[in-house]
């Protein structure tokens, strides 16, 4: 069947735009969210508009398409997102989560809790099912059924969103047949660094915890960059709208409206929209040197990034100030302390051995390689944990794609595709061995609908929850002046 890029992009582009301006509706007060407000309906306007022009498309095979939504419904179900299935509770990141849509669907917005502070997070992701859960509130009395329909809601909802980067995958390789499609889909499912490699030359054997849960913590200094299940399933919230602008990234740069995108997707996941922004702005500065002028940089002056910039970015960053003093957990956001031998192991085996399989002589993707490859060996040197957890993710699917290119492409050396698909294989043991540990607990201990990290936001403790809040809101701009007095 043929999929038409236009249609592609404009439900990329209300899947994200949509919840920011409820967001935006439910959490501004009404003389500064009208302004915001009327400048996202004239960039939709715009964008709409502007994609009339496209009249491409791709072809994709019922069988491919097919293959994809089941792929996506049984790889979210197995996550967690939705409480439909088991949830792993040696962190608190599920309870928090579950919280968080919880405190979406029963309170007012903005969300304060007894304590006086205020939800203040990456919430986006949640906002569309939890309107409609919150409207399921007047029409149903039993809260728990409630609940259930909602997070079924927000299980499709994620369904959707991934269905989203399985079509932008199938775009960039439209070019592949059917039997290379299923593959590379299973791939990016499934990508990670050699984890288990790390492991065997740290540990020097495999621990037996990382046999029910995963390898990503082997280096025994918090550094890790997450494999993509990993970060779907432990930060889905972040996950879907990072993955999806870095893949339309990836696509094309659309100058015009490249910013709209880094600003509408700072909503979900700032680090990560700090890193494609990076990538681009390096882009930019290396064409106009080569270049010998800034017409480049002139790409992006375009009204639409703009009112972007001028309007919507100064909500969010408000906002997100308002967490700033209760977010940063100095536990997690110190620089990890300094290992040479295990820095030279950790990029080894997370993604340089790729790079040196990948990089060839005259090879048109180089230049890309290798601003990819300088910041994934920068991060862990300037970086704390939460900043080695989430900067990365970005240049990851850009290697990714780089690395799917190179096995596609036919003029490259047998060899060095075979170690790399042998490398692959094993790096995806340990993505394999965590949703494997979902399958077990789901179906053999009887998690399966069990719903079983249901908790309110003030029954975590303090100290974990306090990222997830503004503890002092009377002292922050966004919670003095800019959020609502009414409640919805």
């Amino acid at each position: 069947m043929e999929v038409s890029n236009k249609l592609l992009k404009n439900i990329s582009f209300l899947y994200i735009i949509i919840p920011v301006m409820l967001f935006i509706i439910g959490w501004v007060r009404y003389y500064i969210a009208i302004p915001v407000y009327l400048v996202c309906g004239i960039i939709l306007y715009n964008y709409l508009k502007g994609n009339q022009k496209d009249k491409g498309s791709f072809l994709v095979s019922k069988k491919v398409l097919l293959f994809a939504i089941i792929l996506a419904a049984i790889f979210i179900f197995f996550s967690g997102i939705g409480e439909l299935v088991y949830q792993p509770d040696f962190f608190l990141d599920y309870k928090a989560r579950n919280a968080i849509f919880k405190s979406l669907i029963y309170s007012s917005w903005p969300v304060r809790y007894a304590d006086n502070s205020y939800l203040c997070y990456y919430i986006c992701q949640w906002i569309v099912p939890a309107v409609i859960g919150k409207g399921l509130t007047y029409i149903i009395s039993n809260s728990n059924l409630v609940l259930l329909i909602s997070n079924i809601i927000l299980y499709l909802w994620c369904v959707f969103g991934m269905l989203l980067l399985f079509l932008w995958v199938l775009k960039i390789f439209k070019k592949s047949s059917p039997k290379k499609l299923y593959m590379i889909l299973i791939s990016f499912a499934f990508f990670s660094g050699l984890d288990i490699l790390g492991e065997l030359i740290v540990n020097g054997k495999l621990d037996p915890r990382g046999l029910s849960n995963g390898f990503e913590w082997w280096s025994r200094i918090e550094w890790q960059y997450p494999s993509f299940n990993s970060f779907i399933y432990w930060a889905f919230n972040q996950a879907f709208i990072s993955l999806l602008i870095t893949l339309i990234t990836v696509d094309s740069i659309d100058y015009k409206n490249q910013l709209v995108w880094l600003v509408l997707g700072m909503f979900y996941s700032p680090f990560q929209m700090l890193s494609i922004g990076v990538y681009c702005l390096t882009l930019c500065i290396l064409n106009s040197i080569k270049n010998k002028n800034l017409n480049m940089f002139k790409k992006y002056i375009k009204l639409p990034n703009i009112l972007a910039i001028c309007f919507i970015l100064p909500v969010i960053s408000l906002y997100y100030l308002a967490n700033y003093q209760s977010s940063v957990d100095l536990r997690h956001d110190i620089r990890a302390p300094f290992n040479l031998k295990i820095y030279i192991i950790f990029v080894f085996v997370e993604f340089l051995i790729y790079v040196l399989l990948i990089y060839r002589k005259n090879y048109k993707y180089n230049k890309n390689i290798l601003i990819i490859t300088f910041y994934l060996l920068l991060i862990p040197l300037i970086g704390g944990v939460n900043l080695i957890l989430k900067f990365p993710m970005p240049f990851l699917v850009i290697l990714w794609v780089y690395i799917m290119k190179f096995l596609l492409a036919k003029d490259t050396s047998k060899l060095r595709k075979v170690i790399l698909i042998v490398l692959l294989s094993i790096a995806a043991i340990n993505p394999f061995i965590e949703i494997k540990g979902r399958v077990y607990n789901t179906f053999k201990q009887g998690h399966l609908g069990s719903q079983v990290q249901r908790v309110d936001m003030l029954d975590i403790d303090q100290y974990f929850r306090n990222q997830y809040l503004s503890i002092e809101p009377e002292k922050t701009i966004f919670f003095r002046y800019l959020v609502k007095g009414l409640i919805i």
